[in-house]
């Protein structure tokens, strides 16, 4: 062999461990047990937000019922009505993402990109549902400012109600912002993962 054949060799060698080394290590335990983990708290998460907009809509539906104007009444009911379309799209999303297939490695990495996925689908309807929030507590709050300024919008009403509302959603859509960036670079690792388990991973790591 001569040498320019050996250095290309060594070099061949040098940039098949760098390639190797560059594969994420797959811990099947440490997988299974953070799925797990986390469909514990997603079962609480959900529970938990279902039961709050359970008492939002119930206690909006007594308020609107109680309003005498009736452009009040319908907003309350518009408000009521957006909450119980987010009860039943949480509970939508969520469909199929409770428990892996099978007990096998690949199933648990299939069902963690498939959440992975979920939450990232979720994002235009949720906006769409941010948007309607956003326009009924913006009449809400210029009705409130007429009110409270005797026929003329009252600017103390407006700058408390506005800042109010745009402190929220800047909390919420940056939240959100970070969660879904989050939530790719798990989908990425999670690809990675899936495109280097060969069927003698598979086999390893069963229990």
């Amino acid at each position: 062999m001569s040498q320019h054949q050996e250095l290309d060799f060594e070099r061949w060698q040098q940039d098949w461990k760098a390639a190797t080394s560059a594969q994420p290590r797959l811990d099947a335990r440490a997988l299974r047990s953070r799925v797990r983990r986390r469909t514990f708290w997603l079962a609480i998460g959900v529970a938990f937000e279902e039961i709050c907009m359970a008492f939002a809509v119930w206690n909006i539906t007594g308020l609107a019922l109680a309003q005498a104007s009736r452009v009040d009444r319908w907003l309350l009911l518009g408000v009521v009505g957006s909450l119980l379309w987010a009860m039943g799209f949480a509970l939508w999303i969520q469909r199929g993402t409770w428990r892996a297939s099978t007990e096998s490695t690949q199933a648990f990495i299939d069902l963690a990109r498939l959440r992975c996925r979920r939450v990232i689908s979720s994002v235009p309807p949720m906006i769409a549902y941010t948007v309607v929030l956003v326009g009924i507590y913006l009449v809400t709050g210029w009705r409130q400012a007429v009110e409270a300024g005797g026929g003329q919008p009252d600017p103390a009403t407006l700058l408390r109600n506005y800042g109010f509302l745009a402190g929220v959603v800047a909390a919420v859509w940056g939240f959100a912002g970070w969660y879904i960036h989050r939530t790719r670079q798990e989908l990425a690792e999670l690809d990675r993962l899936a495109a280097g388990l060969g069927e003698e991973d598979v086999s390893l790591w069963q229990e």
